[in-house]
């Protein structure tokens, strides 16, 4: 039996837009399954004319999805229920995505009224309380958050800019959880996923960063079809670094940590770094000789970085 990777997109994407890292994983064993998100979608989704259309849909639903993707896939209803772990699960999110992995792993919303009434257009102080009351729940709006997922992946998760998560809930998430993320992220801001990472009470949590990356660390390469429109193109490309690059470098990081964690391979966890590194300091990780690691580097996390101290 195989264990389960969900792949969650951000706002907005699409089902496929990781595929080369679903690829990777299915192909190393791994039963992969990459959704698309309801109200969240580039084809649901006018930039042009309704930006935030669903953009509420999308943060009350997020985790939700994931949770309900697991459970599918570990049911009887599975065309691969017969080859599924139903206990081995790891969670993949980018962006949005990752928002919504965060509480599907365990953390609780804490959305003031101020970002509810920006984020909604709600003005009634009533109305405002009952969007707030929907969205600050935990644990994908089950009551504790299920066991199954023993791994996350968490690609520029959005959300930490704002302080939309309580950091006493992120303090008790336990799960091994690998943070990605671009040091010049304009969407979900670096110092905010940094936050994220240090209030995590994972002992088992790290965080890789692109030095000069922005927020697209996690997509495949612009499509032809994107290359002449500078808002689509946007959407992929990063203008310091190679896409193709840096996606060679997720398959490694986050098939070793999956393997690790969820298949307890000892020759793949040796294939993280094992302390803080940065590329500057001449010193290969494994897997990457000294310099073909420049322009990133390496954080691990401590008992006393989390939240709980």
């Amino acid at each position: 039996q195989l264990p389960v990777v969900v792949i969650s997109h951000g706002y907005t994407g699409y089902r496929s837009l990781m595929f080369y890292l679903a690829e990777h994983l299915a192909s190393h064993g791994y039963i992969v399954a990459a959704i698309d998100h309801t109200d969240s979608t580039n084809a649901e989704i006018d930039f042009a004319k309704a930006p935030f259309a669903g953009f509420f849909s999308t943060l009350y639903h997020r985790a939700r999805d994931q949770q309900a993707t697991l459970n599918y896939l570990t049911s009887a209803k599975s065309p691969l229920f017969a080859q599924t772990n139903p206990n081995k699960a790891g969670l993949v999110g980018y962006s949005m995505g990752g928002f919504g992995a965060l509480s599907t792993l365990g953390a609780c919303y804490q959305f003031p009224d101020a970002m509810v009434q920006q984020l909604t257009g709600a003005a009634q102080p009533a109305q405002i309380a009952a969007l707030r009351t929907q969205l600050n729940s935990c644990n994908a709006g089950q009551a504790k958050a299920d066991p199954r997922w023993q791994t996350g992946i968490l690609f520029a998760p959005w959300g930490g800019q704002y302080q939309l998560f309580d950091p006493k809930s992120l303090a008790k998430i336990q799960t091994p959880l690998l943070y990605v993320a671009g040091d010049q992220d304009d969407i979900s801001g670096y110092q905010g996923i940094v936050q994220l990472f240090q209030h995590s009470g994972s002992a088992a949590r790290y965080l890789l960063t692109y030095h000069g990356a922005r927020h697209n660390i996690a997509t495949h390469p612009a499509p032809a079809a994107a290359r002449d429109i500078e808002s689509d193109y946007g959407h992929y490309a990063e203008p310091a670094w190679d896409i193709r690059q840096i996606n060679r470098v997720n398959q490694h990081m986050v098939l070793a940590m999956l393997d690790c964690q969820l298949k307890q391979k000892a020759d793949a966890c040796q294939l993280l770094p094992t302390k803080n590194s940065r590329s500057d300091e001449d010193k290969g990780w494994p897997g990457f000789p000294p310099r073909y690691n420049t322009g990133m580097s390496w954080q691990t996390g401590s008992a006393n970085q989390s939240g709980s101290k």
